[in-house]
């Protein structure tokens, strides 16, 4: 399977903050980024663990997905409603939310990546009396996504926020 990213954007959705801090211009896509957006989608794409679904023909989102031509305003759109449900629902941790415009074997797709945070540690140097001091420090940082919905070939496909990652592609 052949994926080519055509562009991304990247929005916080730290629920203990009373708004996503949405991007106002998609990322610059390094070699590094790429591959990493592009591991991911195949991930999502290949994993049998993931549940089809797809918007109602009636749904808002469907309507969204066909109607708004502006990528960053619709990614912003999407992060939106995401940190509001997320919101509501405080047993769904805060997350990066990946938006991504690629083509899967020559079609159109739109990815959908929540990436929640991991806590890890790493290292931080202090001067105590003149001398380096070096210790750890806890911090947050996006974990690998477990893809948990998957796409209908044929249509659209959405994604429900869980305690997971979630990831989604739409044809």
């Amino acid at each position: 399977m052949e994926i080519i990213v055509h562009q991304a954007i990247l929005h916080v959705l730290d629920t203990t903050l009373d708004a996503p801090v949405l991007s106002g211009s998609c990322m610059e896509m390094t070699a590094e980024k790429t591959a990493y957006l592009q591991y991911h989608i195949e991930k999502l794409l290949a994993s049998d663990d993931i549940r089809q679904c797809r918007p109602l023909p009636d749904s808002a989102f469907r309507y969204e997905l066909e109607q708004n031509k502006d990528f960053i305003d619709l990614s912003c759109r999407i992060a939106g409603v995401l940190f509001d449900y997320m919101h509501a629902h405080t047993t769904i941790p805060g997350a990066d939310l990946a938006v991504v415009d690629f083509t899967r074997d020559g079609q159109p797709w739109l990815g959908i990546l929540k990436l929640n945070y991991k806590n890890g540690y790493t290292h931080y140097t202090e001067s105590v009396d003149g001398a380096p001091v070096n210790s750890i420090i806890q911090q947050r940082a996006p974990r690998e996504s477990t893809p948990t919905h998957r796409p209908s070939p044929a249509s659209a496909s959405g994604a429900v926020p869980s305690n997971s990652a979630v990831s989604a592609a739409v044809q």
